[in-house]
């Protein structure tokens, strides 16, 4: 058997100290004390405590329970006040996600993590979603943060709510629905739902928790906006919207009624009502206004009128025109029951402004869709004019304004030439609006 020294026993041990996976640290310290048994007699068979350096030390891996963690440090909770029973929320902190447990309520019952982050940002934090099950209710409980090993807890919020599911007791539509294809201001359809064990006050400020009611058949991509809450149970819930043209105008569409709103997030799910009945828009009709000089005598049902006017200065350009062509009436006419402007030559050189007032306006459901004047002159095209046919505009009949010239004729004053002529016809006006009605219906 070797003996050893002091020196070299002491240095067998710290070795012994450090682990070692295949001897493990009972064996190691049978070894100890065999080797303290038999080192030379005369020798101290004691052998006092080594130090370890540091950077042999074992450090515990984190969640291994073998040191204490502090109390889950929280830095933000959303929704804030509270959620609706089955909803999800968001903590964000400083925590180990694996060591989280949230509950709520006293005793308290635990919210289940559905989803976490994968490592601290920046910053140090991580995040958890976590899902309050659907049987949960409280009008306000403590929602508290604690570690899963020691128990060390973070109120986070002191009164944190769970409220009931809300329920569509009724809907009605309180106007005509419309679809809108004009220019004009559109006109919105109205709604009113009521809704019993709605929350108005959980979500204050946050445009995205606010009701929606959206039309998946007919406009996916747009809302009804609330008008007005009264609150109550059932809470009073008004909104409005205005269907454009691309709303499929004449089928019905489906009302889905979104109490807190419509975001569409992983942790904010969706708790869409649909609604009873169908909302039936109105199918177009196209309505050709032929006889355009009819214009002349109508009045819309706020009053509006178009009329016409020809003018030379201070002098009316109204008048027959007798010459060598024959006899023509001029000025305003009516051609084959459509609203005409005619000018023709004379022993002068003639001109004449036509011009029409009044426009003619459609609501938000009617659209203008032509306007159509048609221009005829003789074969020389000695007459003229110094404008054009006015530009579309779906929300009106346009007024207009022509200047009409045309040269003198050389020939005697008892026989002038009245040949020269030119012609503005208003030949027809196209309007589209709701079936089954009348142009006449159409304008404002």
């Amino acid at each position: 058997m070797v003996a050893l020294t002091r020196e070299e026993t002491t240095t067998m041990a710290l070795r012994m100290q450090r682990p070692i996976p295949a001897i493990g640290p009972r064996l190691g310290t049978l070894m100890l004390a065999f080797l303290a048994a038999t080192a030379p007699s005369g020798a101290q068979t004691t052998v006092p405590a080594p130090t370890i350096p540091k950077d042999i030390q074992v450090q515990p891996r984190p969640g291994d329970g073998l040191t204490l963690r502090p109390a889950p440090e929280i830095t933000w909770l959303k929704p804030d006040r509270g959620v609706v029973q089955g909803e999800r929320l968001s903590i964000v902190g400083r925590f180990m996600p694996n060591e989280l447990v949230v509950t709520i309520g006293n005793p308290g019952v635990t919210l289940p993590i559905i989803a976490r982050s994968e490592g601290p940002d920046q910053l140090g934090q991580q995040w958890v979603i976590l899902e309050v099950p659907p049987n949960v209710e409280t009008p306000g409980a403590p929602l508290v943060a604690r570690h899963g090993i020691t128990g060390a807890a973070t109120v986070v919020a002191p009164s944190y709510r769970v409220v009931r599911r809300p329920a569509v007791t009724r809907f009605q539509i309180l106007n005509s629905p419309v679809v809108n294809i004009g220019a004009a201001p559109p006109v919105a359809t109205r709604f009113r739902v009521s809704v019993a064990d709605y929350a108005a006050d959980l979500y204050p400020g946050d445009s995205n928790r606010q009701p929606k009611i959206r039309f998946p058949d007919c406009d996916p991509n747009n809302a009804a906006r609330v008008t007005s809450v009264v609150p109550g149970n059932p809470t009073q819930i008004d909104l409005e919207f205005a269907f454009g043209p691309d709303s499929f105008p004449g089928g019905p569409c489906t009302a889905v009624f979104f109490p807190y709103g419509t975001i569409d997030h992983f942790y904010r799910p969706k708790f869409n009502v649909t609604l009873p009945g169908r909302v039936q828009l109105p199918a177009l009709a196209e309505y050709v206004i032929e006889n355009t000089s009819q214009l002349l005598t109508y009045t819309s049902p706020t009053g509006r009128a178009m009329r016409a006017s020809a003018s030379n200065g201070a002098l009316p350009c109204q008048s027959l025109s007798v010459g060598i062509a024959g006899n023509f009436t001029t000025g305003i006419v009516d051609d084959g029951g459509d609203l005409a402007f005619v000018l023709r030559s004379g022993p002068i050189w003639e001109t004449c402004v036509f011009r029409t007032t009044g426009a003619l306006e459609v609501p938000g459901d009617w659209r203008v869709e032509k306007v159509e004047w048609t221009w005829a002159l003789d074969s020389s095209k000695r007459c003229y004019t110094s404008n054009a046919s006015p530009l579309p505009n779906a929300e009106r009949v346009p007024t207009v304004e022509f200047r009409f010239d045309c040269p003198w004729a050389r020939d005697s004053l008892q026989r002038p030439d009245n040949s020269l002529y030119i012609k503005a016809r208003l030949a027809r006006v196209v309007l589209r609006g709701p079936a089954n009605r009348s142009w006449q219906q159409g304008f404002k």
